[in-house]
């Protein structure tokens, strides 16, 4: 009877220690969510970098050629 006494129901208030460690692991969460956003629109801009890049490569290779 013991044994069911110190185990935590869903009902008892959680203690300081365990309300940091929740925050600490929603902040986590939050922070790794916006982090692959940003790593999203890099990777998008870094595309459409490349592909301006390429295509004034191409156009010199025209100019040169012509």
């Amino acid at each position: 009877m013991d044994n069911i006494d110190n185990k935590k129901t869903i009902f008892q208030p959680l203690t300081a220690e365990e309300w940091k460690i929740r925050r600490l692991s929603d902040l986590l969460i939050k922070a790794e969510i916006s982090l692959s956003r940003v790593e999203r629109y890099y990777r998008r801009l870094l595309i459409k970098v490349m592909m301006m890049l390429g295509a004034l490569i191409l156009m010199g290779l025209l100019m040169l050629f012509m």
